[in-house]
């Protein structure tokens, strides 16, 4: 009985209940035995052990990923303005030689469509798209 105790500190109430159940299932006898209860109890908690160990591990793994992108940004505002030119000029060179276009440049299109959304037809299709030649 006292291996039975020691076993059911394991896992939670509702666990020990239903190994006890599945227990007596398998075996019919009064007082099943501790293997028989154990094994009954692993069944019914291992499903569950796993969505936890996969949660907890999920949640170290979201803390880590917070942790890496705090250090990131901090590293990015900390970074010198001038290094950053050095670096865009590195990898897009016609960038620095390009004015930049600011949002109210970006919205006045200068020959905006005057039609909406239409379907077009089978025509219009081929107008756009000849069909190829065959080989």
């Amino acid at each position: 009985m006292a291996e039975l105790v020691v076993l059911f500190l394991k896992y939670p109430q509702w666990v020990g209940e239903k190994a006890i159940v599945e227990a007596k299932r398998a075996s019919p006898q009064f007082v099943p035995s501790v293997p028989l209860v154990e094994k009954a109890a692993e069944e019914a908690f291992g499903q569950i052990r796993q969505a936890t160990t996969y949660g907890d591990n999920w949640d170290e793994r979201s803390r880590r990923q917070l942790q890496e992108r705090a250090v990131i940004e901090q590293a990015n505002k900390e970074e010198d303005p001038e290094q950053r030119r050095v670096v865009l000029a590195r990898l897009w060179p016609s960038a620095l030689d390009e004015p930049r276009s600011t949002m109210s440049e970006i919205g006045n299109i200068p020959n905006p469509p005057k039609e909406g959304f239409r379907q077009f037809s089978a025509d219009d299709l081929k107008k756009i798209y000849p069909p190829k030649a065959a080989p």
